[in-house]
């Protein structure tokens, strides 16, 4: 009898972050956790309609066996106002960095995690 959290280990692995270029063919995105991650897309791959630079996507993947990520899904990520894309969530820290303002980004930085 399976248990309960088998159903975990059959969801595909997913990845959020920012994109950074799209075409046809691949995905870029800069994760949350800092890294740039390039996926391959195929016929099969849903899409958004709008991918531009800057948004905050969810990604589903598939590693294949060379080893490359191939995307299965890529789902806008929106904020709490209904219908509003999200743009990258560091910007407003980094503004307060520019500014000199160290806490107020770890405030913002503190506030943003809660949000996740």
């Amino acid at each position: 009898m399976p248990s309960q959290t088998d159903y975990l280990r059959r969801l595909p692995p997913t990845i959020t972050g920012t994109v950074v270029s799209s075409t046809q063919h691949a995905l870029v995105l800069n994760s949350s956790d800092g890294d740039q991650v390039t996926f391959d897309m195929d016929s099969r791959t849903m899409v958004p309609q709008d991918m531009t630079e800057g948004r905050m996507m969810r990604v589903e993947f598939n590693t294949m066996d060379s080893g490359h990520f191939l995307a299965k899904r890529v789902t806008p990520i929106y904020s709490e106002v209904v219908g509003q894309p999200l743009t990258s969530m560091r910007t407003d820290i980094d503004e307060h960095v520019r500014a000199g303002d160290e806490n107020a980004a770890q405030a913002e930085e503190q506030r943003l995690k809660k949000r996740i």
